[in-house]
């Protein structure tokens, strides 16, 4: 087989062992909604940490026209731009380092995971532009550490993974511009929001016009998402949460930008809750940012559902924006050169949204009323305000963007 006939998203297949361990059977595909249909690697680089197969080497090169490995970093050390490695289903205790222009792509986060506890203090995996990272479940549990680190890398694609641990940082993006954030669990495993210990969710620092969309994404201490001199970011469909429950004294809040000049905010649900004393916490706070946007949200916070200083600009409209307590009787505190417009509703109490998963409850002014932007609703309806779809009393709610 002419292997540059190959295209990622019909992969032919390998071949795991039988229980005899002497011939190969059953095929393993990539996951679906994985790589662009048009990529087709110039070479296949296959991980597995069972020692079946890789007593089998020959067999799978044979069949699968790829090379076996059984650690994820010596496959990217053979590999070099345009080609994949593919991670099979198992736990690797490693921490690794991606290479320019290779593709790392793991068989789902349900099982396959990257496990860094007690190998790097720093990073579980460090970042390389032009690369794919998906379909990993990725651990790191120093305090100090990031999950994913990123320095001076441009236009990486970071896919379909959950990133869990006490790290300080899921993602820490450093002096790097053009990346994409999307699909991706950070801080929980579910909507319960338990055992979750990431202080922050995303850490944009120094780093211009990256996108972060359709991810799941919680912090337990500072900020789920938190930008300094990160301008032009883009934070569109994502389920966004703080919960501060133990009392603490951060100001953070779900999103927190400090000169985040034109960031763009769009159908995004932002939750803070905090039980602690600090002035402000909200589900977005923004110091030194102008020329922000803020197009069909939904943001509650337990003290502001937004809170501008003075030196920040945000232009918000099709946004739904709620308060649980009143702090010197406000509720949202905006800046001199804010605007608030169209389609705007602004409420002391939340009896419209579910705070512990985001999702809409019937008779929420969200339901139907955002303005149409890039799609209709499934139903053909006019799209909900926030990141979810709304169905109907009847029906389980479904997210048009986080999946």
């Amino acid at each position: 087989m002419n292997k540059k006939l190959l295209v990622i998203t019909i992969l032919a297949a390998m071949f795991l062992a039988t229980s005899s361990g002497t011939a190969f059977s059953k095929p393993i595909a990539l996951p679906e909604k994985t790589l662009e249909s048009t990529f087709v690697p110039k070479n296949i680089f296959y991980v597995s940490c069972d020692k079946k197969l890789l007593n089998k080497e020959s067999i799978v090169a044979e069949y699968a026209q790829g090379t076996l490995f059984n650690g994820i970093q010596e496959a990217i050390d053979a590999a070099s731009a345009g080609d994949l490695v593919f991670v099979l289903p198992g736990t690797y205790e490693e921490a690794i380092i991606l290479k320019e222009g290779v593709y790392v792509v793991g068989s789902g986060y349900d099982n396959t995971k990257i496990d860094a506890t007690g190998i790097n203090t720093e990073y579980a995996v460090m970042g390389a532009s032009y690369s794919v990272l998906q379909g990993f479940h990725i651990k790191n549990v120093s305090e100090t550490a990031s999950v994913i680190k990123l320095n001076k890398v441009r236009n990486m694609k970071i896919l379909n993974n959950m990133l869990v641990g006490q790290a300080n940082y899921g993602i820490h993006m450093q002096s790097s511009a053009f990346n994409l954030i999307s699909g991706n669990v950070i801080g929980f495993a579910d909507d319960s929001f338990e055992d979750v210990s990431l202080a922050h969710g995303i850490y944009l620092h120094g780093s211009s016009y990256n996108s972060v969309t359709k991810n799941k994404i919680l912090s337990n201490q500072w900020a789920a998402i938190l930008g300094h001199y990160a301008p032009n970011t883009q934070i569109h469909y994502n389920l966004i949460a703080r919960r501060q429950l133990d009392g603490g004294s951060s100001s953070h809040g779900a999103i927190y930008f400090v000169n985040c000049n034109n960031a763009s905010l769009v159908h995004n649900t932002i939750i803070c809750e905090d039980s602690g004393t600090a002035t402000p916490a909200g589900g977005l706070v923004i110091y030194f940012s102008q020329g922000c946007t803020m197009l069909n949200n939904i943001s509650l916070g337990t003290r502001y559902g937004v809170f501008l200083d003075g030196n920040s600009q945000l232009s918000a409209s099709y946004s739904t924006i709620f308060s649980e307590d009143l702090i010197n009787g406000e509720h949202v505190k905006v800046g001199e050169g804010s605007v608030f417009n169209e389609g705007l509703e602004v409420s002391y109490e939340n009896p419209m949204v579910n705070k512990e998963t985001g999702k809409l409850f019937s008779g929420s002014p969200c339901i139907d009323a955002a303005k149409v932007i890039d799609f209709n609703d499934p139903d053909n309806t006019t799209p909900e305000i926030g990141a979810f779809y709304y169905s109907g009393d009847s029906k389980p709610m479904e997210s048009n963007a986080i999946e």
